[in-house]
């Protein structure tokens, strides 16, 4: 959807809109892929990786919460693992590299100790094992390190290393180094469902 990211840079990070609408806030209104009005009562996911906002409209008293939510489905996870590209990602919600390894660290973590559970039903194992290879495939240099030190056994969370400063730091700098991110991968085409008129 190649209005993703314009609309961001032209409206600006946080815009709140409020009654009544301007031309402007309606233009960019207009302009969004998708328009979903939302009831009291009413639960709505959507994914962090991609513009979005959520309004409840009346008088009454509304209450939203945000959480990051990946689902366990390889193209949410893949959407993920190409967090912080400008193909995916608009730069001004990108993570601080060294949140993003600690995350894509809690990701593995999660993902292993499922996949371990011999209970786990044989359609949630799939799903999770599609979920490993698109961070194989479509993880920076970092994501794929990782899966890479938990197939030979070697792989240490950061949270149990030493928290010496100069180790962390070294860590850290080695870490930065290598992140591999995929500036240069060439941008997936979206499917638009949006008729351009509002």
């Amino acid at each position: 959807w190649p209005e993703r990211h314009a609309i961001l840079d032209e409206a600006g990070k946080g815009a709140v809109f409020h009654l009544p609408l301007t031309s402007r806030e309606v233009a960019f209104i207009c302009r969004a892929k998708v328009v979903a009005l939302l009831r009291p009562g009413d639960v709505w996911v959507f994914s962090g990786g991609q513009p979005h906002t959520a309004l409840c409209v009346g008088d009454g008293l509304n209450v939203s919460a945000y959480e990051s939510v990946v689902p366990a489905h390889p193209e949410a996870v893949g959407l993920l693992v190409r967090s912080n590209t400008k193909f995916s990602h608009w730069r001004n919600c990108w993570m601080d590299d060294d949140d993003l390894d600690e995350l894509y660290e809690d990701v593995v973590d999660c993902i292993q100790t499922s996949l371990r559970d011999e209970e786990l039903e044989q359609r949630v194992r799939r799903r999770l094992e599609a979920c490993v290879e698109a961070m194989r495939k479509d993880g920076d240099a970092y994501c794929r390190e990782l899966w890479r030190q938990e197939d030979a056994g070697e792989r240490r969370r950061r949270r149990e290393e030493d928290d010496s400063d100069g180790q962390r730091s070294q860590g850290s700098s080695s870490r930065s180094a290598s992140r591999g991110r995929l500036e240069e991968r060439p941008a997936k085409q979206a499917k638009s469902t949006g008729s351009g008129d509002c």
